[in-house]
C-alpha cells in the first residue's frame, strides 16, 4: 500500500531552469548583426548628409564684378548742375517761409536759422572758389531792420552765389574743359552740405509756422 508508483519511462529528468533574458536581449544576433540603439538609427549617414548639403562655392571679388553690380556713379558737370537746380528750389522754399505773416521765432530758433544760413553761404563760396569764381562781398549784418530781413539777405546772397556756380558749370560743360574728378567730388560735397543746412532751416521755419497757426485756431 505504501509503495510509490513508478514514473513513466517517457518523462525526462528535470533539467536546470535557465535564466529569463532581459527585454530586448532576445533580438540580439538576428541576421548576424548586433542591435543598434534608437538614437544611432535616427542619425543620418555621412553619405546622406553629403547628398542633402548643397555645395557652396566661394565668391571672389572678380566674380562680384561680373554679377551686374553697378558701381556708384561719380559726379560730373551734369549732376552738379542738377544739384544747383535742387538748391535753388530749396532757397525759394525758405524764402517763402521767411515771408510768411504768421512767422514768429524764438531766440533759440533765431540762433539756429542764422547759423545755418551762414553755413550755407560759406559752403557755396567755397564751391565757387574751386570753380575759379572771384568771391563777392559777404552780406553784412543789418541793424535795426530785424532778423527776418537779415535772413532774407542771406537767402539773396546764397542764390546769387548759386547762380554764379551754375553759370560757370555751364561754361565748363560747353567748352569740354577737363576737371579733376576729386574737385567734382569736393563740389558735390559742398552742395550737399548746403542742401542739408537749407533743409534743416526749412524744418525749423515750418514748425514755427504750424505752431502759430495752431495758436490762432485756438483763439478763434
Amino acid at each position: 500500500m505504501n509503495e510509490k508508483p513508478e514514473l513513466p519511462g517517457s518523462v525526462n529528468p528535470s533539467s536546470k531552469i535557465e535564466a529569463i533574458p532581459d527585454i530586448g536581449d532576445e533580438h540580439k544576433g538576428i541576421g548576424g548583426q548586433e542591435q543598434q540603439s534608437f538614437s544611432s538609427l535616427m542619425q543620418p549617414k555621412e553619405t546622406d548628409v553629403a547628398k542633402m548639403t548643397p555645395k557652396v562655392s566661394a565668391i571672389s571679388p572678380f566674380d562680384l564684378a561680373h554679377m551686374g553690380i553697378k558701381p556708384i556713379g561719380s559726379p560730373n558737370v551734369n549732376t552738379l548742375i542738377e544739384q544747383t537746380d535742387v538748391l535753388h528750389g530749396s532757397f525759394n522754399t525758405v524764402q517763402n517761409q521767411l515771408s510768411h505773416p504768421n512767422l514768429k521765432l524764438k531766440s533759440s530758433q533765431k540762433y539756429l536759422v542764422n547759423s545755418k544760413l551762414t553755413d550755407v553761404n560759406t559752403h557755396l563760396r567755397a564751391a565757387n572758389a574751386k570753380l575759379g569764381i572771384s568771391p563777392s562781398e559777404a552780406p553784412q549784418e543789418t541793424k535795426g531792420t530785424g532778423p527776418i530781413s537779415q535772413y532774407l539777405g542771406f537767402i539773396a546772397d546764397g542764390m546769387s552765389q548759386l547762380d554764379s556756380a551754375k553759370k560757370q558749370l555751364g561754361v565748363i560743360n560747353s567748352q569740354g574743359t577737363h576737371v579733376n574728378p576729386a574737385e567734382y567730388m569736393l563740389l558735390q560735397m559742398k552742395f550737399n552740405k548746403a542742401q542739408q543746412e537749407l533743409d534743416f532751416t526749412s524744418t525749423i521755419l515750418a514748425k514755427s509756422i504750424e505752431g502759430m497757426k495752431t495758436i490762432m485756431n485756438i483763439q478763434i
